[in-house]
């Protein structure tokens, strides 16, 4: 059966050792995210081709979890209201598995998929949800 995520879900998956929760993006967010990575593609410019990129991690990341700060104490999102701060994001940007949040964030563009996928349909390495003891009793 087919699931539906609303956009007051959060989906937890796991990106190596890092435990991040998702949210589905509105049909606004993906047409502004898609709009700005089109047009970088389309002029060959890359600042606009990363707003698209950074623009999907600020509206789908609401929680991550297995960050430290350079103290050892442990990093903590920072929010503008439902969306992460600019800094904050410049901080996820910063991360060993940046490259991979990334892929997964704006792959959203397309929905929650049951795979995560980079553009050519490869299977990201390092990347899954988060099973709950409930979903493997719907088995």
């Amino acid at each position: 059966m087919t699931r539906i995520y609303r956009r007051t879900d959060r989906i937890e998956i796991k990106v190596r050792d890092i435990v991040v929760k998702i949210a589905p993006l509105t049909v606004h967010q993906k047409t502004e995210i898609q709009q700005a990575m089109l047009n970088g593609a389309r002029n060959s410019d890359i600042k606009e081709k990363t707003r698209g990129t950074l623009l999907a991690l600020k509206y789908a990341v609401k929680d991550i979890q297995g960050v430290q700060e350079s103290d050892g104490s442990p990093y903590v999102l920072s929010f503008e209201g439902e969306f992460l701060t600019d800094d904050c994001v410049n901080d996820l940007f910063n991360l060993e598995i940046a490259r991979e949040l990334t892929m997964v964030c704006a792959g959203l563009i397309n929905g929650i998929p049951s795979e995560f996928t980079d553009q050519f349909g490869n299977k990201i390495e390092g990347v899954e949800f988060v099973k709950k003891e409930s979903d493997s009793k719907n088995v």
